[in-house]
């Protein structure tokens, strides 16, 4: 497409817009929303679309178009002032006068008198040389043709070499990219879920594409309805390219609207382009979409991607839609939502129990429930079970063999299995955040601190607003002793969701890390008061810190009716730093033992305890690899 195909979109857009609000003119109740609803497009669409090509908002876009009309009609002089005022929507004349004041820089009674249409400001740029070379010398310069001839082959390898350059530092350069949330113009709210589930597969598709960084659907949410300009968004992601667009539903039928952006190093839209097909080729459209995407930023799909593409048309739509419906719940935050996402997986099984995306789905969802304060055993076994009835059908499924993973290391604590899931997975998608996430955490428990950062930020890297991959950031850092680095994740993770209940519990622990009680009690005190379930973290820090009593109140509570394993691990650590170490092995002892059990091997607590023979049994018993020489 030519930078005139740009303009002529741009022209005809700005057109489109002009046309609404002028059929609205008179309507001092047409508002952003109205525009945007009767254009087709989202508030947020609308204002980074209006913000690149004219510098306004959209309030800023109908107000000047009224105050414009205003202008004509005052130089007409075709009624007065206040008749005026209402005819172009403004309900107070006071507040036209105001406006259109600011706006041309004299009142509207001197309009008339006025010999311009209307005060317009110009862009002036500025030529390579403005003004005449005074030197003398310089003018002789110029005026010699052998010297010009020189000074211009000089110029043009000089600019020759700077692109090469520039082009193979490009190359070299990893690309990356952010689907941002797709908008849901449909009436009908039912069927949000399949805007969102497409979001997340357009995500997840790209993710597998070697050569690509695709940031993370958790992190691009943070963006949905938020007016901000593209390049402000671009930067917090950090993404070299941005699509956004629209999904709209009638009946049968489905269109979909997405718009290509390179952000940097200046912001050009590489294309808009409309998908239409009927609902049950959800599969087709996305896929089309993903490979539009893939050309136009050069990067390759490789004959297994494209082959991939062909197998899934073959997909049964309505189980298509009952997995996305499925996935949509999952990512819910209340434990309703995360059951009904479940039972909609079983259901898209049901409906085709030879598909393994539903299989793929229900791996994930039960190895996240099991990663809960109190799992048991059954959701670790539904979804080992589900893991392998996806990988028997797909054994290219990355999410199947990243679940796989999470239950071999958190669930069946099979380390050498789960380390060779991780690896699978990463072959596959490289793009997986908390593949990476859980592998840190695997090397860590290896003792692998320098490779485990490298994890870690890879993971922050592909979902860089994820409050829990900041904060756990900052808990990596505190452990390896670098409180201040660890102060500033924390805090990060804090600025994205100040109610993010793990990340108080870790500032908590750095305050106690350096020495400052007080705070740090305060802090965990936050995370309670958000997750009651946290009471554990408090006597931990009031043992710590010497005050035994109310440690051992706490611990008082935490006994009373049925102890999860999440408690029983945090009494144990409780009665580690009083010193009771009978007490502290006892809850140790406790079945099912807390998946974060495991990590006591690294874990900076009292070295008395640590080299009792109870605890070497007890490491014996995990049957760990060897720690780094460096971490023993």
């Amino acid at each position: 497409m030519t930078s005139l195909d740009y303009k002529g979109q741009d022209e005809n857009f700005i057109e489109r817009l002009e046309e609404i609000v002028l059929a609205n003119l008179e309507n001092e109740n047409f508002s952003v929303e109205e525009l945007a609803r009767t254009y087709g497009a989202s508030r947020s669409q609308l204002y980074r679309k209006l913000k690149r090509i004219k510098g306004q908002s959209v309030s800023q876009f109908i107000r000047g178009l009224r105050l414009r009309e205003a202008l004509k009609m005052l130089r007409k002089d075709v009624a007065t002032i206040s008749e005026i005022a209402y005819k172009v929507g403004f309900s107070s004349t006071s507040y036209f006068t105001t406006c259109f004041h600011e706006r041309y820089g004299y009142p509207p009674g001197k309009a008339k008198h006025r010999t311009t249409l209307e005060a317009t400001t110009k862009t002036s740029f500025p030529t390579a040389i403005e003004g005449p070379i005074h030197s003398k010398k310089g003018t002789v310069l110029f005026k010699n043709p052998w010297i010009i001839a020189v000074v211009l082959i000089a110029l043009l390898l000089a600019g020759f070499f700077t692109i090469k350059g520039y082009k193979s530092v490009e190359n070299e350069r990893e690309v990356s990219i952010a689907v941002l949330p797709l908008d849901h113009l449909s009436e009908d709210t039912s069927q949000e879920y399949l805007t969102a589930g497409i979001h997340d597969a357009l995500i997840g598709e790209l993710g597998t594409i070697k050569g690509l960084r695709v940031i993370s659907r958790i992190s691009t949410l943070q963006f949905k309805d938020k007016e901000l300009p593209i390049r402000a968004i671009a930067k917090q992601l950090g993404a070299d390219h941005l699509v956004e667009g629209s999904l709209f539903y009638k009946g049968d039928s489905i269109r979909m609207q997405l718009q290509l952006i390179d952000v940097f190093p200046e912001e050009k839209h590489i294309w808009a382009k409309d998908y239409h097909n009927n609902v049950n080729d959800i599969l087709s459209v996305q896929n089309t979409a993903i490979q539009d995407i893939a050309n136009s930023i050069e990067v390759t799909l490789d004959e297994e991607k494209k082959e991939r593409f062909q197998l899934q048309q073959n997909t049964n739509p309505e189980t298509y839609k009952a997995y996305l419906r499925g996935m949509y719940y999952l990512t819910k935050s209340n434990a309703e939502d995360f059951q009904k996402g479940l039972d909609y997986l079983h259901r898209a099984v049901e409906i085709d129990p030879a598909d393994p995306l539903a299989y793929a789905g229900l791996a994930e969802g039960y190895a996240l429930l099991g990663h809960g304060p109190d799992p048991m055993n059954a959701p670790w076994r539904r979804g080992k079970a589900a893991a392998l009835k996806a990988l028997d059908l797909d054994p290219n499924s990355a999410k199947a063999h990243s679940a796989l993973a999470m239950i071999q290391l958190y669930y069946e604590r099979d380390w050498k299995a789960a380390e060779r899931s991780f690896a699978i997975a990463e072959k596959l998608n490289p793009n997986l955040p908390y593949n990476h996430y859980h592998y840190s955490w695997y090397l860590i428990l290896l003792g692998k601190w320098e490779e485990a950062i490298k994890e870690h930020q890879l993971a922050k890297q592909l979902d860089p607003l994820a409050p829990l991959i900041t904060s756990d950031m900052g808990l990596l850092h505190l452990w390896m002793g670098n409180h201040e680095k660890a102060m500033k994740e924390v805090r990060e993770a804090l600025e994205i969701d100040k109610e993010y209940a793990p990340a108080w519990g870790t500032l908590g622990d750095i305050y106690i890390a350096k020495g400052m009680a007080q705070e740090g009690i305060s802090a965990i005190e936050k995370a309670i008061e958000i997750n009651p379930a946290a009471l554990y973290q408090l006597g931990i820090a009031y043992a710590k810190t010497g005050n035994k009593d109310k440690a051992l109140e706490i611990a008082s509570k935490l006994r009373k009716g049925g102890v999860s394993s999440r408690e029983a691990f945090g009494l144990t650590v409780i009665y580690a730093h009083l010193g009771d170490f009978d007490k502290a092995f006892k809850w140790l002892s406790k079945k099912p033992l807390d998946v974060f059990a495991p990590w006591l091997r690294v874990w900076n607590g009292p070295e008395d305890f640590k080299k009792e023979a109870r605890f070497k049994q007890f490491l014996k018993e995990l049957d760990l690899p060897p720690l780094e020489p460096s971490a023993t």
